[in-house]
C-alpha cells in the first residue's frame, strides 16, 4: 500500500482512477502526475492538463450557443402566435362590428315584427342602466317617445338602400309602438325643426316634472340641442337627472357638456345614414314597377334609385320610321294607341279621319290628319325670376338650393387667410364673442365694408351646412350644396367637382337638381312652424 506526501494510506492508482473520471484523459496522462521523473516530464502533464481544459471550454460554447439559438426560435414563434392572436382578435372585433351592424338595419328590414324587436331591447337596455345609478326605485314605469317626419325618414331609407320599400319603415315605427304601452312615435310631419322644437319642448317638461326620475335624451347626432342644453349646465339637480344617449358619436359642442353619457351598443346606428346619388355614368335610369305591400303608400316606383324587391320591366314602345310605317298599320295602332297621362284617354283613330296614302303613306300623311285638330301653344314656359327678398328655395325633392354668387379668387382667398368669424360678421352673431369669453379661434376685431362682407359670404358658403339639403333656416349663410366647379376631364367630367373624393360636401350634395320647384318664404316658415 502507498501512501500520499501527508501519510494518508490508499490505492496508488485510486487518484488516478478519479482525475481520468474527472478530466476524461488518457491512462498514461494521469498516472504521468503522480511520478517521480524530471521536470520536462511534469511539464508535458501541464499541457496535457490545459488541452482538456479547452476540450471542456469548447463543449460549453457550443451549448450556451445552442441555448441561445433554442431561445431565438422560442422568442420568434411567440411573436408569430402573438400577431396571429392579434390579427384573430381585430377580425374577431371586426366581424363582431359588421354583425352588429347588420343585426340592427335586420331589424329595420323586419319590419313591425323587428320594431317590437326594438322597443323590447330599448327598455331592457334602459332599465339595466337606470337600475345602476343611486337612489332609482326598482319599480320605475319607462317611456318612450320618438318625433320623426315618418315619410321622409322611410325615403332617406329608400334611398340609402336599407329598406326597399317605404311600407317596411313604417311597419318598423308601426310595430315600436305596438312594443310597449308607453312607447310612441309622434310623426311632426315636413320640416326638420318641427322635431326639434317638440323634443325641446317635451324635455322642458319633463326636465321639471317631479313625477320623471331620470331622461335620458338622445340627441348625439345635432349640434342645435348644445344650446338648449347648455342653459341647464349650472343646475346640478338637471345635470345629474339627465343622460345624453349616443347613437352617432357625439357631436363637438355636445361631447364638452357635464352630462352623462351613455351608449347601448347594438342597439342604434353608429355612423350617420349616407344617401348614395344617382351615378350618372352607370346608373339604370330604366323605369321600374314595385309591387308594394297591400298596395298602400306605394313610394315613387319609377324612381331610378329605388330598389324594389321585386322588379318587372315596364313595356318598351316600338321606334316606327316613316319610310317602314304604312297607312295599313295607322289603323290597329290608333286603335290601340291611348294617352294615359293627366289626360282623358282618347283613342287616335277618334281624333282624326282617316288619311288615304296613295303612295304609301309617311309622317307626312300622320300630320295632314291632325290637321283638324285645334292649335295648341307647346312654346316653352319661361321660367320664374328667382325672388330678391330672404327665400329658401326647394328643387322638386325638397333639397335646398344656394342662389348663385359671384366670384373673385383673390379676394376671397385673401379673407381665407385672416381666418374671420363668419358668425360675427355675416351670421347672427359669434356666441363666444358677446359671451366674453375666447373660445372661437377666429378674429372678431377688424372692420370690413360692404364689399368684404360680400366675398365673406362667398367662403362661407364653402363651410357644408350641418343640416345639409334639409335646412330651412332663412338667414343660413352656409352650404347646402357642394359650390365648387365641375371637373372637365377625366371619368369623372360633369359629375364630380374639382375635389374629387376629398370634397368636404357629402355625395348625395353633388349633382342636384338645380331647378327650383318651392320658394318658401318668411310667412310660408311660420305657418310650417306653428
Amino acid at each position: 500500500m502507498a501512501q500520499d506526501p501527508i501519510g494518508t494510506p490508499r490505492r496508488s492508482t485510486s487518484l488516478a482512477n478519479s482525475a481520468t473520471s474527472a478530466t476524461g484523459l488518457g491512462r498514461s496522462a494521469s498516472n504521468s502526475i503522480w511520478t517521480t521523473d524530471s521536470a520536462p516530464s511534469r511539464v508535458t502533464s501541464g499541457a496535457t492538463a490545459n488541452t482538456a481544459s479547452l476540450a471542456v471550454g469548447g463543449s460549453q460554447s457550443e451549448h450556451v450557443q445552442g441555448l441561445w439559438d433554442r431561445f431565438t426560435f422560442l422568442k420568434n414563434t411567440d411573436n408569430i402566435k402573438n400577431n396571429l392572436l392579434e390579427d384573430v382578435l381585430t377580425r374577431y372585433s371586426h366581424l363582431t362590428q359588421v354583425f352588429e351592424e347588420y343585426k340592427r338595419e335586420n331589424l329595420l328590414r323586419l319590419g313591425e315584427e323587428g320594431g317590437k324587436k326594438a322597443a323590447r331591447q330599448l327598455k331592457s337596455a334602459a332599465a339595466k342602466y337606470l337600475a345602476s345609478l343611486d337612489g332609482m326605485p326598482k319599480d320605475l314605469r319607462i317611456a318612450a317617445r320618438l318625433y320623426t317626419n315618418v315619410s321622409g325618414l322611410a325615403q332617406t331609407c329608400v334611398r340609402a338602400r336599407l329598406v326597399s320599400s317605404v311600407t317596411i319603415v313604417e311597419d318598423f315605427l308601426r310595430g315600436f309602438t305596438y312594443g310597449d304601452d308607453l312607447f310612441d312615435v309622434i310623426d311632426v310631419g315636413y320640416g326638420k325643426d318641427r322635431a326639434d322644437g317638440k323634443v325641446i319642448a317635451n324635455f322642458k317638461h319633463e326636465v321639471h316634472n317631479y313625477q320623471c326620475r331620470h331622461i335620458l335624451f338622445g340627441c348625439s347626432h345635432d349640434n342645435g340641442f348644445a344650446r338648449h342644453l347648455e342653459r341647464y349646465t349650472h343646475d346640478d339637480a338637471t345635470v345629474a337627472k339627465v343622460t345624453l344617449l349616443e347613437g352617432v358619436p357625439f357631436e363637438k359642442e355636445l361631447r364638452t357638456l357635464p352630462y352623462q353619457q351613455q351608449k347601448f351598443p347594438g342597439l342604434f346606428r353608429d355612423s350617420k345614414i349616407v344617401v348614395n346619388s344617382v351615378d350618372l355614368v352607370t346608373a339604370d335610369f330604366s323605369r321600374l314597377r314595385h309591387d308594394s305591400k297591400h298596395n298602400l303608400n306605394v313610394f315613387n316606383p319609377n324612381s331610378a334609385v329605388f330598389t324594389p324587391p321585386s322588379q318587372t320591366p315596364a313595356p318598351t314602345t316600338p321606334a316606327f320610321s316613316p319610310k317602314t310605317l304604312a297607312s295599313d298599320a295607322l289603323g290597329p295602332l290608333r286603335n290601340d294607341l291611348t294617352r294615359t297621362n293627366s289626360m282623358s284617354s282618347v283613342a287616335l283613330s277618334e281624333a282624326a279621319p282617316s288619311v288615304s296614302t296613295p303612295n304609301g303613306g309617311g309622317w307626312a300623311n300622320i300630320a295632314k290628319g291632325s290637321a283638324h285638330l285645334p292649335y295648341k301653344d307647346l312654346t316653352k314656359k319661361v321660367a320664374e325670376p328667382l325672388p330678391t327678398g330672404p327665400a329658401v328655395l326647394l328643387n322638386k325633392d325638397d333639397q335646398r338650393i344656394d342662389v348663385e354668387m359671384e366670384y373673385d379668387h383673390e379676394k376671397v382667398f385673401s379673407l381665407k387667410k385672416i381666418k374671420l368669424c363668419n358668425q360675427h360678421y355675416i351670421g347672427r352673431g359669434c356666441c363666444h364673442y358677446q359671451a366674453g369669453n375666447r373660445n372661437c379661434p377666429h378674429r372678431h376685431d377688424l372692420n370690413l365694408s360692404a364689399e368684404d362682407r360680400k366675398w365673406l359670404r362667398v367662403v362661407a358658403r364653402e363651410t357644408v351646412c350641418k343640416k345639409g339639403t334639409a335646412c330651412l333656416e332663412l338667414d343660413c349663410i352656409y352650404g347646402h350644396h357642394c359650390p365648387y366647379p365641375k371637373q372637365t376631364e377625366g371619368p369623372q367630367k360633369g359629375i364630380a367637382c374639382i375635389n374629387g373624393v376629398n370634397c368636404r360636401f357629402a355625395k348625395e350634395m353633388h349633382g342636384m337638381d338645380m331647378t327650383v320647384a318651392k320658394t318658401l318664404r318668411e310667412q310660408d316658415l311660420e305657418l310650417m312652424d306653428a
